[in-house]
Parts: structure tokens; C-alpha cells; sequence
């Protein structure tokens, strides 16, 4: 949030918010930042048009790493809402004669939100690209594309089950006066 990497940091919202994350309840009882990810979860938010993003977005100085998400819908609505061409009827033509012209108005709003994706690109962050870091994201994105999606949803079951072995232990030896 405060390098204002805006596709990270919806990429990490939307992973921790996941069924397949969120119902880890007693990891998630051990996570003190629970309050923080809610914090920013309001910010993706679609209600309004994404509303609370456009705006905290609008206030942020320097480089952004946009949500492009958002942008790439606002161009979609734009193109089911606008017609690509108009139909005008000339004044010095003959009744019932219609000129087919570019839409203007769907061109503007198509810039508008180029515009908007393109305010901060501008700006350059001011620290170097770790290779290490680098190599290691680029290593396990690769890993997790070939996986298939149901196997992050047993791997979600497998530690549910030893988080409630855990839990049973430990409440035994609470009882047990531990």
C-alpha cells in the first residue's frame, strides 16, 4: 500500500480473502494483521464502481502500480455503452439521409481511463529490482500456474484437519493443567 503497488496489493487481498484461505479460522486466530487486511479489502470493494479505490488512487504521489482490473472493465462498459459510430443527419442533405460518423464521445472516455492508467507511469520507483527476489517469484508463480485449482483446495483441507488435531491436543493439555 505505501509503494502504491495497487495489482499487488489486489492480488494479495483477493488470495487471503479466498475460501481456500479464509476458512483456516485457527490460522487465522494466530494472525494479529487480520483488521489491516479487512482495512484494505474496502478498497476493492466493486460496490460504486470501485469508488474507495478511484479515490485513494487519485491521492497517491509518485509511481503506481495500478489495479488494472478495474480499468479493464471501465473499457468494457465503455464499449457496451457507446455506439462505435453515430448516425447524423447532414443539415444540407435531403430528408432521410444519415452520415455514419466516428463516435467521439467513446473514443474521449476510452482516453479518460488510459489517462488515468497512465498518470503515474511516469514517475519511476527509486530502488533497483533484487534478482534473487526476482528469480524466487518468478520461480514459484510458474510452480502454482501448472497446478491444478482443486489441489489448493485439498491442501486447504489437509492443514484444516491438522489445525484441529492441534487444537485438541492443545486443549487436552490445557485440561491436563499445561
Amino acid at each position: 500500500k505505501t509503494l502504491h503497488n495497487y495489482s499487488s496489493m489486489h492480488a494479495l487481498v483477493t488470495a487471503l480473502s479466498s475460501p481456500v484461505i479464509s476458512r483456516l479460522h485457527l490460522t487465522w486466530a494466530h494472525v494479529n494483521r487480520r483488521v489491516q487486511l479487512e482495512q484494505l479489502a474496502k478498497y476493492h470493494d466493486a460496490s460504486g464502481s470501485h469508488s474507495a479505490y478511484r479515490l485513494f488512487q487519485r491521492s497517491a504521489d509518485g509511481p503506481c502500480i495500478p489495479h488494472i482490473g478495474m480499468y479493464l472493465a471501465d473499457l468494457q462498459q465503455t464499449h457496451e455503452q457507446y455506439p462505435d459510430n453515430v448516425l447524423v443527419a447532414p443539415a444540407s442533405s435531403p430528408l432521410g439521409t444519415t452520415v455514419s460518423l466516428i463516435n467521439f464521445a467513446k473514443r474521449d472516455k476510452w482516453w479518460e481511463t488510459i489517462d488515468a492508467i497512465l498518470k503515474h507511469q511516469t514517475k519511476p520507483y527509486s530502488f533497483a529490482e533484487d534478482s534473487v527476489i526476482s528469480a524466487y517469484v518468478e520461480t514459484n508463480l510458474t510452480l502454482a500456474g501448472g497446478k491444478e485449482q482443486g489441489a489448493f483446495w485439498l491442501k486447504s483441507q489437509e492443514i484444516q484437519q491438522a489445525e484441529m488435531q492441534h487444537a485438541d491436543i492443545r486443549k487436552g493439555l490445557e485440561l491436563a493443567g499445561f
